[in-house]
């Protein structure tokens, strides 16, 4: 069993010590430390496999099949893009290639056949994400003791953390809280409680907005898992007193800031909808950016343009469009929409694969729960992360947490070794 037990440690590892890994004074602090950790620990993993005598099967299921399908439509995709270094190892400070694809895909199939939760593990990546979390807490509050890089000289009033955008880690948290959070429901130990509030307090101070409805998600799945757990009602208006009242504090403490953004959201969804006048400019400029992704993605449905091949594509046909509007142009190399990205990179049919894969995904994940309730933060984690997704991008410091925890959902066999008298 060693063998399989090394290839689930470094599973645990790349959940635990990626998420903090930056390396200050480097040309990239945060993506391309990460994505090189990543490269490491999966080379590491794949070694382990192939020599391991007790190796797990990987069994070409309905599921992989679909998803080597995506893969070879990005492939594809790749050898059709204008650059091709850019497609294959990613853009300086981006670093989302081919490899960087083939990589999440590894590592849900590593997690698929070999994850197991085990209660040191989940301790451990508990306090990774306590690290993360404090630490995005003290740069909001200015005092961040880690010198900071050109780009993030004065980015101040929202945290990024070991992130390196505000975004990203309300990204990176939303996947992060729903483990303590089912957890304090479960066992009713207020550690978990404690650990829960510090993510969502550094969630809510990113102010970011697809990470706000990322989090409805999740209140509405901790809301199904209760409703017929009467037992539970009690430490569910525990969980919900104490993040209202760290929802009211961090309201007062930015001057209405964190309920501006909450009517944002709904305003701009209405102005949307109306078409009002420069409704194009909602969401951040998104609605401009989505709505000539889509010009582009008629212009190439099947292959898409290539990985890392959209910011030279979209200058060259809207700069003078971008001048006119917002006077000036806008390096614009990501979708902010990660479906639309898929088309717009590597073609509709890919786009189509990745969709199947991951409904595939979640009708596992469901059909698991129903069995094992202890699966559901993880399908909450999931299920957060794709809401999210339809206005945020895919990023090296993040994605391969969503990907490994899409194989934990689709692996039968994660809580095999679990102790048992914390069955519900």
């Amino acid at each position: 069993m060693r063998n399989s037990n090394t290839i689930k440690f470094i599973l645990a590892i790349t959940l635990i010590l990626v998420p903090i890994v930056i390396i200050p004074g480097f040309d990239d602090f945060f993506y391309y430390p990460k994505i090189l950790m990543v490269y490491v620990l999966i080379l590491f993993m794949l070694g382990i496999h192939i020599i391991a005598q007790n190796k797990n099967e990987v069994r070409i299921d309905r599921l992989l099949l679909v998803l080597l399908i995506f893969i070879t439509l990005v492939v594809v995709s790749t050898l059709f893009s204008n650059n091709l270094i850019d497609a294959i190892l990613g853009k300086y400070r981006r670093e989302e290639g081919l490899l960087a694809i083939i990589s999440y895909t590894s590592l849900f199939i590593f997690a698929k056949i070999y994850y197991k939760e085990k209660r040191i593990y989940f301790i451990w990546i508990g306090i990774s994400a306590l690290i993360v979390s404090l630490y995005g807490i003290s740069q909001y509050f200015g005092f961040d003791p880690i010198p900071r890089d050109e780009i993030r000289l004065l980015w101040y009033g929202r945290p990024f953390s070991t992130m390196g955008n505000p975004n990203f880690l309300g990204t990176y948290l939303v996947l992060m809280l729903p483990l303590p959070l089912f957890r304090f429901l479960r066992e009713s130990k207020y550690i978990f409680l404690i650990i829960s509030s510090i993510i969502y307090l550094c969630l809510l101070l990113t102010f970011t907005r697809s990470a706000l409805l990322a989090f409805a998600v999740i209140m509405s799945f901790t809301l199904f898992y209760v409703v017929k757990r009467k037992y539970l009602w009690e430490k569910y208006l525990v969980l919900l007193l104490v993040f209202f009242s760290i929802t009211v504090f961090v309201n007062e403490e930015s001057n209405g800031r964190l309920y501006g953004r909450f009517l944002s959201i709904g305003n701009d969804a209405q102005v949307l909808l109306d078409r009002e006048e420069g409704y194009e400019q909602a969401g951040a400029n998104r609605v401009y950016i989505w709505l000539r992704t889509i010009e582009l993605i008629k212009e190439s449905p099947w292959v898409g343009y290539g990985l890392e091949n959209l910011e030279s594509v979209f200058i060259e046909k809207y700069s003078d469009e971008m001048m006119e509007i917002y006077g000036k142009v806008y390096l614009v190399d990501r979708a902010h929409n990660e479906y639309l990205h898929i088309a717009v990179s590597s073609g509709i049919p890919a786009l189509i694969a990745y969709l199947i894969f991951i409904l595939l995904c979640l009708k596992k994940g469901f059909e698991l729960t129903k069995k094992d309730i202890r699966y559901l933060p993880y399908l909450t984690a999931v299920s957060a992360y794709l809401v999210q997704a339809f206005f945020n991008i895919s990023v090296v410091s993040v994605a391969y947490i969503f990907w490994i925890f899409l194989g934990v959902i689709t692996n039968e066999n994660v809580f095999e070794e679990e102790d048992s008298t914390i069955l519900l």
